[in-house]
């Protein structure tokens, strides 16, 4: 959630009432659907969410902002854990070489 009459470094509101779970739900369905038509397995996605429909407004944060103080201390855990993991896992696969994200065609005029 997020709060534009809070100070600059509490607008994301980390003590507020929890998400019901079916928006939840639709909220993780819609992430995981616009990350992997952009080819990334890190992102950051904001929604707004009006008369119940959610929004995405910022989705394009391959190498997003996860700094301690910024998410608060239970997000920097869960980030820096999952982030372990999918390293991990990225070690253990035989390397495939990049060819760039998905969108990039899209920039190729």
């Amino acid at each position: 959630r997020y709060d534009p009459s809070r100070p600059h470094a509490e607008r994301y509101v980390r003590d507020g009432p929890p998400v019901p779970p079916e928006r939840a739900e639709r909220l993780t369905c819609d992430c995981l659907t616009l990350c992997r038509a952009l080819g990334y397995e890190m992102n950051t996605v904001e929604f707004a969410v009006k008369d119940g429909v959610p929004y995405a407004i910022d989705f394009l944060n391959p190498a997003p902002d996860a700094d301690y103080y910024s998410v608060g201390e239970a997000n920097f855990r869960w980030f820096v854990d999952a982030m372990a993991e999918l390293a991990v896992a990225k070690a253990k696969e035989r390397p495939r070489p990049v060819r760039g994200y998905r969108w990039s065609r899209f920039l190729q005029g």
